[in-house]
C-alpha cells in the first residue's frame, strides 16, 4: 500500500502542500491528520517511549535532531525571530490568524512529513504498528496555553505548554522562577511583584526569593522587586543584606523596602556606608523615587549628625520636597549645628520654595 502523496515529496515542500495536495475529501483530510498526529506522538515523545518501540540508533538520531529543531521553534516563539538567529521553516510559524487547533494541526503534520523523509523504513514499520494514540490537545481557559495528552502502547502521559508571558498562580510562578529559559525566570518574576500577596504563601516565595537572591542568579533586580512586595518586617534583617549587593538598582531596591518597613536602624545603616560616594547616590535616587514617604525619610535624617548624610537629605528635598521638607530645613539653618552643609540646606530651601510657588493655585 502507497504512501500518502505528500510523504513522497520534500519535508519543505510537504510542509507547504499538505492543505492543498491532500485536501480533495474530508475523509482524506482526516486520514492524513490521524496518521500525523500518530507520527508525531512518536517523534516528540520518543525519549519515553523509544525502547518500547524499538526504534534503531539511526532513527532515534534522527528523531533527536528533529526535537531539537522543534525547541528551536518554541524558543523564537518566547524571545521573538532574532533567538540566536534561528530559521524556522514557514509552517512550524504560528499566525496571529491561527486557533490553537489549526496551530497544532498544521506543525503536527509538518513533523509527520519530516517522520516519513528522515527515519529508515524499519521504524517507518514499526510506528505504524504500534498502538499509537493522540496527541490530543486541550486548550486552557484565558488563553493560556494547551494541555497535549498522547499513548503509546497503552502508556499515556501528558504536558502542558503554557503561552509565553503566561503565569496562572503561585504554585506556577515559583515552578517558573527555576525555570532554565531565562525569560520564563523574568516572566515570573515579575508575576510575583505585580500580583497581590497571599499570606498563606508568603513564606514559599520569601523563601524561594532568597534562594535566587543568594545564588549568582540573571534576573535579580527583577527578584528583588518580587521580594518587596512580598516581604514585610520579619524579613528586615536580611534587607539590610541587600545593601551590598553590587548592582545600584538592587541597592536602591533595599533602601525602599526599609523605608516601607520603618527601619529604626536606617540612619546607623546609611552612616556607616555614606563615605561612600556610590552609596550616597543610591540614597539619594532611592529617596527620590519614593515622593512622600521619601520626603519624610529625608527630613528624620537631618537631625542625624553626619555632614555626609545631611547633604544627601538635602540633595533629596532638593528634588522632591515640599512644605514638610522645606520647614525642616529652615529649621535647622537656624540651628546652626555644626554638621549641617549650610550651602547644601540654602541650596534645595530655594529649588523648594521656587517649586512651591509655580504650584500655588492663580489668583482669582
Amino acid at each position: 500500500m502507497s504512501r500518502p502523496c505528500f510523504f513522497l515529496i520534500s519535508p519543505i515542500i510537504a510542509s507547504v502542500l499538505i492543505l492543498s495536495a491532500c485536501s480533495d475529501t474530508t475523509a482524506e483530510q482526516d486520514a492524513s491528520f490521524k496518521h500525523a498526529k500518530s507520527a508525531s506522538a512518536a517523534l516528540l515523545h520518543s525519549t519515553h517511549f523509544g525502547k518500547e518501540l524499538g526504534l534503531s540508533k539511526r532513527g532515534q538520531d534522527a528523531i533527536k535532531q528533529l526535537a531539537k529543531q522543534m525547541e528551536a521553534v518554541r524558543n523564537v516563539e518566547r524571545n521573538g525571530p532574532g533567538y540566536k538567529s534561528q530559521t524556522i521553516p514557514f509552517p512550524l510559524l504560528r499566525r496571529p490568524s491561527d486557533t490553537g487547533e489549526s496551530f497544532f494541526r498544521r506543525r503536527w503534520q509538518w513533523f509527520a512529513a519530516q517522520v516519513e523523509t528522515e527515519l529508515p523504513e524499519e521504524d517507518l514499520k514499526k510506528i505504524k504498528s504500534a498502538n499509537l494514540s493522540g496527541p490530543t490537545i486541550k486548550e486552557l481557559s484565558g488563553d493560556r496555553g494547551f494541555t497535549i495528552s498522547w499513548s503509546v502502547n497503552g502508556q499515556s502521559a501528558s504536558t502542558t505548554t503554557n503561552m509565553p508571558g503566561f503565569i496562572a498562580d503561585v504554585d506556577e510562578a515559583l515552578k517558573a522562577v527555576n525555570d532554565a529559559d531565562k525569560r520564563r525566570q523574568r516572566e515570573a518574576l515579575d508575576w510575583l511583584a505585580g500580583t497581590q500577596p497571599d499570606t498563606g504563601r508568603r513564606d514559599d516565595v520569601v523563601k524561594a526569593l532568597k534562594t535566587y537572591l543568594d545564588a549568582d542568579s540573571p534576573a535579580k533586580n527583577h527578584a528583588i522587586a518580587a521580594f518587596g512586595n512580598w516581604a514585610n518586617a520579619d524579613d528586615i534583617a536580611y534587607v539590610r543584606s541587600l545593601l551590598d549587593l553590587q548592582q545600584s538598582a538592587q541597592i536602591e531596591a533595599a533602601i525602599r523596602m526599609l523605608v516601607r518597613m520603618k527601619d529604626d536602624q536606617l540612619s546607623e545603616l546609611f552612616v556607616s556606608r555614606i563615605e561612600n560616594s556610590r552609596f550616597r547616590s543610591r540614597v539619594q535616587n532611592a529617596l527620590s523615587s519614593m515622593g512622600k514617604e521619601g520626603e519624610t525619610a529625608a527630613v528624620a535624617l537631618l537631625p542625624v549628625e553626619n555632614k555626609k548624610l545631611f547633604t544627601t537629605a538635602c540633595g533629596v528635598l532638593a528634588r522632591i520636597g515640599g512644605q514638610h521638607g522645606l520647614d525642616a530645613l529652615k529649621a535647622h539653618l537656624e540651628a546652626a549645628k555644626p554638621h549641617i552643609d549650610r550651602g547644601a540646606a540654602e541650596r534645595a530651601v530655594g529649588l523648594i520654595e521656587a517649586r512651591l510657588k509655580v504650584n500655588e493655585p492663580a489668583a482669582e
